[in-house]
């Protein structure tokens, strides 16, 4: 970025250290870092939304080189809601799966696929919404079910999920940054810690409305 004019970089991306960042800082004027670890940064600005007890404190030590200013806690969370984007009205109930933008969906084909019968023994009319992620893995077995079932609509493409999210009455899916989404929404959320940094304190997820917080374990276990 050397042939670049000078100005604001912005790093998102875990692979990137402190030492990448203190070389880019050489070079321009700014540097905004997001991340929902509590690690070292060499930024202007650290932007942390995980709602994390005492994370203030401990980011603030550790860097004390730079001395960032600090925005935490969920609500410099970035939410994706247009306005002029009307929110999708649907006559049936719906369920709203996503577990991130690179997740596995076969744990939702197989719930999904469990529940079809169930469903169709009680007569209920319900759907189910599957966002799929752009690095999403087996969603062809998503586009097979919707081939298979009218109530599957597989969401492809979409990079505004708070209309699907704000239509629909239940939420089931990875407790990432869909936590600040969902709760955005005021969706009940059954959400589940896919990967490691999906770990967040029960505690704090209830201060934004969420109650039930599940294990990698439990989402394969789509009988339960």
């Amino acid at each position: 970025t050397k042939k670049f004019v000078k100005g604001t970089v912005i790093v998102d991306d875990y692979r990137l250290s402190y030492k990448w960042e203190k070389f880019v800082k050489k070079h321009h004027l700014n540097l905004i870092a997001f991340d929902d670890l509590d690690k070292v940064h060499y930024a202007d600005l650290i932007i942390n939304a995980k709602i994390q007890q005492n994370i203030k404190d401990s980011i603030a030590k550790k860097n004390i080189e730079n001395k960032p200013q600090l925005l935490l806690g969920p609500k410099f969370s970035i939410i994706d809601d247009n306005k002029k984007i009307k929110k999708i009205k649907f006559t049936n109930f719906q369920i709203v799966f996503y577990v991130g933008g690179g997740g596995d969906l076969t744990p939702v084909a197989k719930i999904i696929n469990y529940l079809q019968p169930i469903l169709g023994n009680l007569k209920l009319n319900i759907s189910f919404l599957v966002i799929v992620g752009p690095l999403a893995k087996n969603k062809n077995k998503i586009i097979n079910l919707s081939k298979k079932f009218n109530s599957v609509k597989p969401i492809i493409g979409e990079n505004n999920i708070v209309k699907y999210l704000k239509s629909s009455q239940i939420f089931v899916g990875s407790s990432g940054t869909s936590i600040y989404e969902t709760a955005y929404s005021r969706i009940p959320s059954i959400l589940f810690q896919i990967s490691k940094n999906q770990q967040n304190n029960p505690l704090m997820l209830e201060k934004i409305g969420h109650y039930i917080n599940l294990g990698v374990h439990d989402f394969k276990k789509y009988s339960n």
